[in-house]
């Protein structure tokens, strides 16, 4: 199977999406921007051959009853009607992927039906899908909401292709009815009938085309197992972060190249806590952490409870206790109830910079830019805010100086 191409926001090529695309983006926009855009995919599920082959063997079953021109036996018992498997042409092409260009997004939505029935006249299509499972405890049928979505945008599909489809349609069910020995269990067939409502569906695909078309991924779901899965990783790693980020080598040169390069590691440093915190989001699950960490003192080696007091820069609580400013003259100050999470962000600027900027003066150079865009952006953002501005702050700076080297 040819590699699907990935999308370019705002290409004018037509681009395909399928049912299970749509159902993809549902489920977790994030996780699709990032499989479409970039290619990077979650694991998938194991494949599940009993379904496969309950799926193929019905298949073949109602092709028979489709060349015979016949009801197959168990819908005429389950549902009292003359309704049979499709016979026109055109149903070969459905099974394979019917399609269709929707012009607002120029996409080409697919949709691989797996069966269709007919009335007796042939004046109405229903759209039928195969489903293999077990019998529940309660031996009570519930569609999963997958199924009824599924169901739903091949009706959209169905409807754009051919006017006489019907917003009747059938899951079919093989399901296993389990006993205490395998040679006494045996498939059963229940029939469930299900109004499908494709109202929703192109406005979803709008929504879709709209978030492919974004430069930044959008927020994950908040039940995405896979989103929520790397949240946590990146909240383990707030204790390590700092000294990950440290952890280049500067080459041997001299003068002006040996300064570039120390310029150009901090770049790559910068790069990875951008990595690893999926910067532009920067969850804010990660600022939690750090708070949290430094409360109950588990963050060895880092003084967030003290704040942060250095020459050019103070960083301290804002409990409104008086104190002596005068010491801190020329110092640029910073209360806030954040200042813990204030601290950490400022100790990761300096384990970035720390063999560019050295020594007295050249620290305050760099609190100049960090702690100012720090402070001011305080006054109108949140936290998750800041975080954000100083990596973009930490961003221009690195651009500014290097274009002093090359220029």
């Amino acid at each position: 199977m040819p590699k699907k191409k990935l999308y370019s926001p705002n290409q004018n090529e037509l681009f395909q999406i399928s049912r299970s695309n749509i159902q993809s983006f549902l489920e977790c926009p994030r996780c699709f921007y990032l499989q479409t855009i970039k290619g990077i995919k979650h694991p998938s599920g194991l494949p599940l051959p009993i379904n496969m082959a309950i799926d193929s063997i019905l298949k073949k079953e109602f092709d028979y009853y489709r060349e015979k021109n016949t009801p197959h036996p168990e819908v005429q018992k389950f549902l009292h009607a003359p309704i049979r498997p499709y016979q026109g042409d055109e149903f070969v092409g459905w099974r394979k992927g019917a399609k269709f260009v929707h012009e607002q997004t120029n996409f080409e939505i697919l949709g691989k039906f797996d069966d269709v029935w007919c009335s007796e006249d042939g004046s109405e299509l229903y759209l039928a899908d195969y489903k293999g499972g077990a019998v529940s405890a309660s031996g009570t049928s519930v569609l999963h909401q997958s199924f009824r979505n599924q169901m739903d945008i091949y009706l959209w599909i169905a409807k754009k292709v051919d006017n006489r489809f019907s917003n009747r349609s059938f899951f079919y069910y093989k399901k296993l009815k389990k006993e205490d020995f395998m040679d006494d269990s045996k498939f059963i067939t229940e029939i469930v009938e299900y109004i499908a409502d494709d109202s929703w569906v192109e406005q979803t695909i709008i929504d879709l085309h709209s978030s492919l078309n974004s430069n930044t991924p959008p927020k994950p779901h908040g039940e995405c197992k896979h989103c929520n899965y790397i949240s946590q990783i990146n909240e383990d790693n707030v204790l390590t972060t700092v000294d990950r980020v440290a952890s280049s080598v500067i080459p041997k040169n001299k003068g002006k190249n040996e300064e570039l390069q120390k310029l150009l590691i901090a770049e790559e440093r910068l790069q990875e806590a951008k990595n690893l915190y999926v910067y532009p989001d920067l969850s804010g699950k990660v600022l939690q952490a750090v708070r949290e960490l430094s409360e109950q003192k588990k963050l060895i080696g880092k003084t967030l409870e003290k704040g942060f007091d250095a020459a050019g820069l103070v960083i301290k609580p804002d409990d409104g206790k008086a104190r002596d400013l005068d010491k801190w003259y020329g110092y640029i100050i910073i209360e806030s109830e954040y200042f813990r999470e204030l601290t950490w962000m400022m100790n990761m600027m300096l384990r970035i910079f720390k063999d560019y900027f050295q020594g007295m003066e050249a620290r305050e150079y760099l609190y100049d830019h960090i702690a100012n865009r720090m402070k001011e952006s305080l006054k109108t953002n949140g936290i998750n805010e800041v975080f954000r501005d100083v990596m973009d702050e930490a961003e221009k700076l690195i651009q500014k100086v290097k274009a002093n080297y090359l220029n």
